[in-house]
């Protein structure tokens, strides 16, 4: 019986959790481009990578630039986050355009991936 208490509160709060998260526009778009672009580059699939990293750099400013809503209280670790977030995504953009090798691109795809998580991660919970 504490099991599927434990369970269902756990579900309860990552469902509200996974809300909140929701309200921050800028946020579920350059969510949904990491699903569609980073994702594939973690099996070897560049080819997203290299067809739309400039969509990366659009929606990190975005996001950026836009406000912090109210109910996330570290704004400061937030902002720098997505200030470094934003420098990768640009950097991944160059070595897209500069046709850097394979390993160079995954590699910083695979650190830009890692940045998104840690603002989301460690900053907005």
């Amino acid at each position: 019986m504490k099991k599927i208490l434990l369970i269902a509160s756990l579900l309860l709060s990552l469902a509200g959790w996974s809300q909140q998260k929701k309200d921050w526009k800028e946020h579920r778009e350059f969510y949904e481009l990491v699903q569609l672009i980073l994702h594939p580059a973690e099996y070897g699939d560049l080819n997203s990578v290299k067809d739309s990293a400039y969509l990366l750099v659009e929606k990190s400013i975005a996001w950026q630039s836009s406000p912090v809503p109210s109910r996330y209280k570290k704004t400061e670790q937030i902002r720098n986050g997505l200030k470094e977030l934003t420098a990768l995504c640009k950097e991944l953009q160059e070595a897209v355009m500069q046709k850097k090798d394979d390993e160079t691109i995954s590699l910083l795809a695979i650190k830009t991936h890692n940045k998104f998580h840690a603002v989301t991660g460690r900053y907005m919970l």
